[in-house]
């Protein structure tokens, strides 16, 4: 006879997350202080970053506008994520845990999307230079070639 496989059931697995309790040392403790404090500050820049991208709209048109808004996004995930883990360190609250771990995962995607967005919008403008760039410089060679041709002193 085969020995019988238990079977976790979903409730099961609710039960035993809900009944997790954290602890922490003095390193943890002051390493997520830390984090704390750099997370609310970062957070705040991002905020301030993306208003003042937002708010070159009326110079730039709509992409920085739109950069403006992830931005302040980005922030805005960041200072909640240093806010539920301030509520971690006070608190050893399981369900605070997961929701900053949560909000830390945001900012980190959208952090990602920016840099995918950067390096694609940098290789478009060196492609577009390159190309400008070389148009230029095969009509200031034809220019100069005709202003030599035509100069009476030579």
């Amino acid at each position: 006879m085969e020995p019988e496989e238990h079977i976790i059931q979903p409730e099961e697995t609710k039960i035993e997350r809900d009944t997790v309790s954290l602890s922490m040392n003095y390193e943890v403790q002051n390493l997520l202080t830390k984090l704390i404090s750099w997370g609310k500050f970062v957070g705040v820049m991002n905020i301030i970053q993306g208003s003042l991208y937002a708010l070159t709209i009326f110079l730039l048109l709509l992409p920085t506008a739109a950069i403006g808004v992830i931005y302040i996004i980005m922030g805005i995930k960041l200072v909640s994520t240093a806010n539920q883990f301030q509520v971690v360190l006070h608190s050893l609250d399981s369900h605070s845990l997961q929701r900053a771990l949560s909000d830390l995962k945001s900012f980190i995607v959208l952090n990602g999307v920016m840099f995918i967005i950067g390096i694609v919008l940098i290789t478009v403008i060196i492609f577009l230079l390159l190309f400008v760039g070389g148009t230029f410089m095969e009509f200031f060679r034809e220019t100069l070639d005709d202003f030599a041709l035509a100069n009476p002193l030579t």
